[in-house]
């Protein structure tokens, strides 16, 4: 985990919202099932979620990133993975 290698300070509160995060997805999909909810709502849910979290949480864990002195083991190959 590139967080846990540059000694990211947020993560352990980032892997919690995740944690979080996949609990409310299993809630949402089991709603889907039973027809309580429609799939574009949780589509909606997930469209918000995903937003925030870019903007408030990965945009930080960035900022962090640029300016650490130490890089993350592998960074120079992220490039393959991204082609």
């Amino acid at each position: 985990n590139v967080m846990r290698e540059i000694g990211y300070p947020g993560f352990d509160r980032h892997a919690q919202n995740q944690s979080h995060l996949l609990f409310e997805l299993d809630v949402w999909v089991k709603k889907v099932n039973q027809g309580s909810e429609s799939p574009s709502a949780l589509l909606r849910a997930v469209s918000v979620w995903m937003l925030g979290h870019v903007v408030n949480d990965d945009l930080r864990i960035a900022e962090y990133i640029k300016a650490a002195g130490s890089r993350a083991l592998g960074e120079q190959d992220y490039g393959l993975y991204l082609r």
